[in-house]
């Protein structure tokens, strides 16, 4: 994915460049691994900053190497978060402090708190979700815990869709800690979305929330102090388009990624 992304798109070399024997390669390399980029969110954020032009071909291919098509869909849904703009409140969790966490242990260099948005939470969920999109998620650095206590050390600030928030509406943010080096959910809890209204700005009081281990045990709790104002919008923060490329309007390629998926854009 890095080298695809490095590569110039046919459209902005206007086809029969010196670029089209790579590019075809790194294309035939990302259809034959696209299972294993897309498990590792790193190279995941990479392949959703591709070109359109790119992209749409590959998602498209019946010969594409996935275990079902749930992941082109997770793939298609992370293109239309990023690129079509939605109304969006900027929460932040401040003054954290996690609490009670002797059940994380005490892993080789340290845990780290995260917060990320989920729109359909279950348990399951809650413990694999990766952000659709770089804003819905903030993390802490790596934390030191001494007896199962520490501050958090910095504000958690990130993007929520309204539409997805609000009494009556699934959205949650899922808290997690993680050991810093693998990465392992140590402990899970969730904000609901009842506690967070967005439709106007506010500031709530002192919020505990309990966390639990993956097995369900009782594993400690997280103490903030939230606020929610509303979020400026913003241009979608996908990858350009291809210099040249024309007819995907104003929703950043929202249709042409719906399509090769297989579905209409949603918000």
């Amino acid at each position: 994915a890095r080298l695809a992304r490095a590569t110039p798109s046919s459209s902005s070399r206007g086809g029969g460049g010196s670029f089209d024997e790579p590019v075809a390669r790194c294309m035939e390399v990302l259809r034959q691994g696209f299972e294993q980029v897309c498990s590792s969110p790193e190279d995941l954020d990479l392949l959703c900053r591709l070109p359109l032009d790119m992209l749409q071909p590959l998602l498209e291919a019946d010969e594409l190497e996935v275990l079902s098509e749930a992941t082109v869909l997770e793939v298609a849904r992370r293109l239309l978060r990023g690129r079509m703009r939605r109304e969006e409140a900027l929460v932040t969790l401040e003054d954290g402090r996690l609490s009670g966490a002797k059940a994380a242990g005490a892993p080789v260099g340290g845990v780290i708190c995260e917060a990320l948005v989920v729109e359909a939470p279950s348990p399951e969920v809650l413990l694999r979700a990766r952000a659709e999109a770089p804003k819905y998620s903030a993390a802490t650095d790596a934390l030191q815990l001494q007896n199962g206590e520490s501050e958090l050390g910095k504000d958690l600030v990130l993007r929520i869709p309204k539409g997805a928030f609000g009494p009556g509406k699934p959205g949650t943010v899922a808290l997690r800690v993680r050991a810093a080096v693998s990465r392992e959910v140590l402990l899970v809890g969730s904000l609901p979305s009842a506690s967070l209204p967005l439709a106007t700005a506010g500031e709530g009081a002192e919020t505990e929330v309990s966390l639990t281990t993956p097995d369900g045990k009782l594993g400690g709790t997280l103490r903030f102090k939230w606020k929610a104002e509303a979020a400026p919008l913003e241009e979608p923060v996908a990858a350009p388009l291809a210099e040249g490329a024309e007819g995907e309007g104003a929703d950043g390629g929202g249709d042409a990624v719906a399509a090769a998926a297989g579905g209409a854009p949603g918000g």
